[in-house]
Order: C-alpha cells, then structure tokens, then sequence
C-alpha cells in the first residue's frame, strides 16, 4: 500500500468515523500528501546515467558510491550515510548514551544518600552540557571520539 492509499484510508476512517469537523480539517492538514518535493542532493550521475557520487547527511558531503552500503527502501538505492559513517554514528551514539546513563545513574546516587539534590542538578546540567557540545561538535564536524 503506498503513501496515497494510506491517506485515501485514513480520510475514510474520519469521514466515517465520529470526529469533529475541526479535528477532521487540522489533521487532513497534518496528513495530507506533500507535492513536489525530491533532494536538495540530488545523486551525481555520469553521461550514462549511472550513480557515481552520493551525498552523505553525516559528512555533509558527496563521496564515491563505493562508499555507500544498498538500500531498497531509500529512493537512491543507497543509504543516506556511507559506511564509514555508520560507524563513526555507532561510536557517536555509544558516548551519548553512555553520558545519558551517567544522569540517570543521578537519581540512585540520590536516594542512596551519596549526592545532594543541588549537587545532582549541576551533574545533570554539566552532562547535558556535554551532551550539546558532542552534537554541536557533529554537526561542525569536529572529531568528537578520542
């Protein structure tokens, strides 16, 4: 079932089903199939029409295609992020949530007895400090694994 059928039956779910008028106009609003559309990076393609560069959303780049692991579901055929980046994202994502667990290790210093609440508050607010200059760090580029 594509994105028009769905939509097709949702519109069907609320024309027949008991929901305002109002809540039927702002969520057809919400719902509805966007025109137009397609990639601010397009694929680049030699003179017989084949991929030979993508754009990577981690690097913000374009890079060989080599580089990029097959998709079926996205539109290019190709991942969004090379291979190198997935990895990069998986080490990314390790820190992060190892810095998530670390706040939330807080609350059962708390109860225990071993941390104040105003000593707890500031360990939160330095860890989501760390956590904004690793995305920050990212988002420039920077190399944020040691």
């Amino acid at each position: 079932m594509n994105k028009t059928q769905q939509w097709e039956m949702v519109r069907d779910i609320l024309a027949n089903g008991k929901v305002s008028k109002k809540i039927q106009a702002q969520l057809e609003e919400i719902l509805a199939p966007k025109t137009g559309g397609g990639t601010i990076y397009p694929p680049k393609v030699d003179e017989n029409g084949n991929i030979i560069e993508l754009y990577c959303n981690w690097h913000k780049e374009y890079e060989p295609v080599e580089g990029f692991k097959k998709s079926p579901k996205a539109k290019s055929g190709y991942h969004y992020e090379c291979k190198t980046a997935e990895g990069e994202w998986k080490k990314y994502m390790v820190k992060i949530n190892s810095i998530k667990k670390e706040i939330s290790n807080v609350v059962n210093n708390i109860l225990d007895g071993n941390v104040t609440v105003e000593d707890a508050r500031q360990i939160k607010e330095d860890k989501e400090a760390e956590i904004s200059k690793l995305i920050e760090d990212r988002k420039n580029k920077i190399d944020f694994i040691g």
